[in-house]
């Protein structure tokens, strides 16, 4: 039998949770199993040896990504995603609403400002970037 509990954790981490579809209690709970099944020495020694291989794998498998050139970690896809879910949204605007100084309202709107958040700069500077990028890709 489950029972219902309710945990505190950060926004940020219940989105990266989302993106990588971890579930957040299946890995708590088996967190917890494998914190609460193992009561002798010896065979927490044994789980142990057999982690300390899966992490050996792991490490290898690290330095391979790393020799292939592929450093981008998992914030740096989500915050270009956010980023580029700003660029297509100023886009959409701009094509129909052609009034600069409406930026501020618009990059003040809750769900851009979660956005801001998220890339960890101000709604002003994200406004200003989003202009320059704007300009650089051929708008007014």
């Amino acid at each position: 039998m489950k029972k219902k509990l309710t945990l505190s954790i950060e926004d940020k981490l219940i989105d990266l949770a989302r993106l990588d579809n971890i579930n957040i209690s299946g890995l708590l709970e088996l967190y917890l199993s494998k914190y609460l099944e193992t009561n002798g020495l010896e065979e927490v020694d044994k789980k142990i040896v057999h982690v300390q291989s899966e992490l050996q794998a792991l490490i290898d498998r690290k330095k391979d990504i790393l020799r292939s050139g592929h450093t981008e970690t998992k914030n740096t896809q989500v915050a270009n995603a956010f980023l580029e879910e700003l660029q297509n949204a100023y886009i959409k605007r701009r094509s129909h609403v052609d009034d600069r100084d409406a930026d501020f309202q618009w990059i003040n709107s809750p769900k851009n400002q979660q956005r801001c958040k998220l890339l960890g700069k101000e709604p002003l500077q994200i406004a200003f970037e989003l202009r320059e990028w704007y300009k650089l890709k051929g708008g007014k």
